[in-house]
C-alpha cells in the first residue's frame, strides 16, 4: 500500500475513531463528566486556555484519557506504535524520542505546554489526528501533562523561550513579488516545486528523522492541509521555528530576515487564495 493510499484508508479509520470518541464523550456527559467544553477551533495558534498546573489527580486523569483517546494510534507507551498506526500515511508521534513539529519555540526546542494544548485541541484532521476540542479544558490539560511523562527531556526543561515573529506587515503586490524571489533564494522549490505543488526534484526522496518517507506539502491546497494553519502568520511561525524531525528547517537560522520571511509567507498565501485580486 503506497503512502497516499494509506492516507485515504487512514482517513476512514480515523473517522471511525472520532465517532467512537464522541460516543464515549457522550457517555461521560451522561455520567456528569466533562461539563464544560469549547467550540471547535480552526487555527492551531488560536486554541488557548488558562493553564492548569500538574497534580497527581490530573496525571491520573490524563493516564485514563490517554489510554482511552490516544493510545490506539500513539501506543500505550507513547512510542507511536498503536494498532491503528499501521494504517496511517503519517506516522503518529513517538513521544519518547521524536521532536515536536508544531511549536512556538526555536528550532529543535521542546514545545511549551500551551503548544501541546493547542495540538490536543485542534488536531490535524486531514492527516489522521482528530482534535479533542469536545473534551473539557481540564481534560485536555490532563492529556498534555500525561504526554510529557513519556519524554525525559521535559522533566528539567523549564519554560522554553517563544520565538519572536516580528510585526506583521501590510500586504502589498510588491511584498508578494519579493516573497516569490525569497521562495527561489531559499530553495523552497527543491521540495515544493516551482509552482508550489509539492513536486520538486527532492520531493520523492524526503524522509523524517525516523527514516520514514514524507510528502512535500502542496502549497496550493491551503485550508486544513496546512497543519499549523494557512494564514500568513501561521506560515511565518513555521518558517521561524522549523518543523523539528522533518526536512523543513528554520529559515531564521538560515540567514533570512523576519521581513523577508513575512514576504515569503504572503507569497505562499497567494498560491492558495485570491489575495492578488483583493489588492486590485
Amino acid at each position: 500500500m503506497n503512502l497516499r493510499a494509506k492516507k485515504l484508508f487512514g482517513g476512514l479509520l480515523i473517522f471511525v475513531i472520532i465517532a467512537a470518541c464522541h460516543i464515549e464523550y457522550a457517555a461521560g456527559r451522561a455520567r456528569g463528566e466533562g461539563k464544560t467544553k469549547s467550540s471547535p477551533v480552526l487555527y492551531w495558534e488560536d486554541a488557548a486556555a488558562p493553564k492548569i498546573h500538574v497534580s497527581d489527580d490530573l496525571l491520573a486523569r490524563g493516564d485514563q484519557l490517554y489510554h482511552m483517546q490516544c493510545a490506539l494510534c500513539h501506543g500505550a507507551s507513547g512510542e507511536g506504535n498503536g494498532s491503528a498506526s499501521l494504517f496511517l500515511g503519517v506516522k503518529p508521534r513517538d513521544f519518547t524520542s521524536e521532536g515536536f513539529k508544531f511549536r512556538t519555540t526555536s528550532s529543535g526546542a521542546l514545545p511549551t505546554d500551551e503548544d501541546l494544548f493547542r495540538t490536543v485541541t485542534v488536531g490535524f484532521p486531514a492527516y489522521g489526528m482528530p482534535g479533542f476540542h469536545y473534551l473539557s479544558e481540564e481534560d485536555r490539560w490532563a492529556i498534555v501533562h500525561y504526554i510529557k511523562t513519556f519524554k525525559k527531556d521535559f522533566k528539567d526543561a523549564g519554560s522554553p523561550e517563544v520565538v519572536d515573529l516580528g510585526k506583521e506587515p501590510k500586504v502589498t503586490k510588491e511584498l508578494i513579488t519579493e516573497g516569490r524571489e525569497i521562495f527561489k533564494q531559499a530553495g523552497c522549490h527543491a521540495c515544493h516545486g516551482v509552482t508550489g505543488r509539492g513536486d520538486g526534484p527532492s520531493s520523492a526522496t524526503l524522509k523524517d528523522s525516523q527514516g520514514q518517507p514524507v510528502l512535500a506539502l502542496d502549497l496550493t491546497w491551503g485550508g486544513i492541509y496546512f497543519k499549523g494553519g494557512d494564514r500568513p502568520r501561521d506560515m511565518m511561525r513555521s518558517f521561524s521555528t522549523g518543523l523539528t524531525g522533518t526536512p523543513m528547517p528554520s529559515y531564521l537560522d538560515s540567514g533570512f530576515t523576519k521581513e523577508q520571511l513575512w514576504a515569503l509567507a504572503y507569497f505562499l498565501k497567494s498560491l492558495s487564495s485570491d489575495i492578488h485580486k483583493e489588492l486590485e
